[in-house]
């Protein structure tokens, strides 16, 4: 079976914006690909906190966010 993928950015008033364009794009896919893809849409402007957390290289600031701010709520 072949599953297909589609990722759309944000309009871009430019070319120099194609490489943010295109990033986001991936984004959305590789969003779509991590979780059901029946239920996500296939528009960036539609992931909200995935495109927060997808947009963290270092996984360690994610860790740091969650523990500051909601660890007690976690640990409860």
């Amino acid at each position: 079976m072949i599953n297909l993928y589609f990722g759309f950015s944000q309009t871009k008033e430019s070319l120099t914006e194609l490489h943010r364009g295109f990033n986001e794009a991936l984004i959305t896919i590789e969003v779509s690909q991590s979780l059901s893809a029946a239920n996500t849409s296939p528009f960036y402007d539609d992931l909200g906190i995935y495109k927060f957390i997808k947009e963290i290289e270092d996984h360690r600031i994610i860790h740091s966010f969650i523990n500051f701010y909601i660890g007690k709520v976690i640990e409860y």
